[in-house]
């Protein structure tokens, strides 16, 4: 089984590679921490670009603002991010405007880049709708 996720998370890395993402450090000393990336939204296979910038709030916590643009429509998104972003578990949130859906996501960070799984809340229903990866940048 451990084996069989490996393959899963070198094959999801590999796609999101495709997509733009790649190897990055993280400066330890940053008073704000830049990532950059890409969602896919399994039910349509629709892209949404990401960014997100962090603000360390205490040790391994942040606060976000994400800049997401989906079909050349951008909005802004405030949230928080917790987790080691080197090499670890992140777990994120963020609050979708005028929706009333939350955006979470988690991820596991190998050399500053972040690879996981994202879902929506709606009406407080937790629904997985893809996978997500950041980098640095």
């Amino acid at each position: 089984m451990r084996m069989s996720r490996r393959l899963i998370l070198a094959a999801a890395a590999c796609t999101l590679c495709a997509m733009g993402l790649g190897y990055a450090t993280l400066a330890a000393d940053a008073k704000q921490i830049n990532l950059v990336g890409g969602a896919i939204w399994n039910g349509n296979k629709h892209r949404a670009d990401f960014k997100a910038a962090l603000t360390p709030t205490g040790d391994k916590q942040y606060d976000v603002v994400y800049t997401v643009t989906w079909d050349k429509a951008t909005t802004t998104w405030k949230g928080t991010m917790k987790g080691e972003l080197k090499n670890g578990v992140v777990e994120g949130t963020g609050v979708m405007p005028n929706t009333g859906r939350t955006f979470i996501f988690q991820a596991k960070a190998v050399d500053g880049v972040l690879i996981g799984k994202h879902w929506e809340t709606t009406g407080g229903k937790k629904k997985l709708t893809g996978d997500i990866g950041l980098k640095p940048g």
